[in-house]
């Protein structure tokens, strides 16, 4: 028996529960399908699918639109194209719910940048976003079809975060050598990031990381920044990108080329470039 519960659907035999998907309210009149759950027992009696269907119907008739985490939610969305009409597209603002999606998208962007062993890249990645992740209004996702697939990380010079912290605590974890190649990255990451502070004034916008799986939506997601700095009286944003990077790609958005030097990490040397854009 299929029961309707709060943002639940369960399933039941003998008053056990044997199969359930959630889906929280995560913010106003949005859900997240988050969790798929079939007792083994179960497996191959469409169970799963049918939760999902009964899912649907009850976000749809509630005016609700959903988002996904669920790998199997989302799978069987895109198998079933007639019940996508309530997932979620476009930008909205940075939720911590979004950060293993974001550390995936990252990882899956630069991992091949330079080699690595499979922790160190594990380490480095989920440090990286965390370095330029701050709760707050210049902070975005990429929505296609309920799923987290882009991301802006951003933030005002004057902001600071605790990143430095997660790095000392964490870095133990890893073997030796593994250590060493972590200090070098953090000191390639910050020497960057230093050098574009210097060319910032006061009440600049620091654009630290962005990355897309879906076309085009790295231009929609800097012209939203933009929208949201104009009505901070805020007009300028800088970054840094390297060789390894689109790097024409800031050029083609207008952006003013202020500084062009190298920079090496694990031995290889890294043509790198500062960017500026005036709106």
């Amino acid at each position: 028996m299929f029961k309707i519960e709060e943002n639940k659907i369960a399933y039941y035999e003998n008053e056990k529960e044997l199969a359930y998907v959630t889906y929280p309210i995560i913010y106003d009149r949005i859900v997240n399908i988050d969790h798929t759950v079939v007792d083994p027992l179960l497996q191959g009696r469409g169970i799963a699918s049918k939760l999902l269907e009964y899912a649907y119907n009850d976000i749809k008739a509630k005016g609700l639109k959903a988002e996904l985490s669920c790998s199997y939610a989302i799978s069987w969305f895109n198998k079933h194209s007639n019940y996508q009409d309530i997932l979620t597209s476009g930008i909205r603002k940075y939720h911590e719910a979004d950060f293993a999606r974001v550390y995936q998208i990252t990882k899956d962007h630069w991992e091949n940048e330079v080699p690595m062993s499979l922790e160190l890249a594990n380490f480095i990645y989920d440090f990286l976003v965390r370095y330029y992740l701050y709760y707050n209004e210049y902070c975005y996702v990429g929505l296609e079809k309920g799923n987290v697939a882009a991301f802006l990380l951003a933030n005002l010079k004057e902001e600071t975060n605790d990143s430095f912290n997660y790095f000392k605590e964490n870095i133990n974890k890893l073997n030796d050598n593994d250590k060493k190649l972590a200090y070098e990255y953090y000191d390639y990451i910050n020497y960057n990031h230093n050098k574009v502070l210097s060319y910032m004034p006061k009440n600049s916008i620091y654009l630290g990381l962005i990355a897309s799986k879906i076309h085009g939506m790295g231009f929609k997601m800097i012209e939203y920044l933009k929208g949201v700095a104009l009505k901070n009286n805020v007009h300028e944003i800088y970054l840094w990108t390297d060789e390894t990077c689109d790097y024409k790609y800031y050029e083609k958005l207008g952006c003013i080329l202020l500084e062009t030097y190298y920079i090496s990490l694990y031995e290889k040397k890294l043509k790198t470039f500062i960017y500026k854009m005036n709106f």
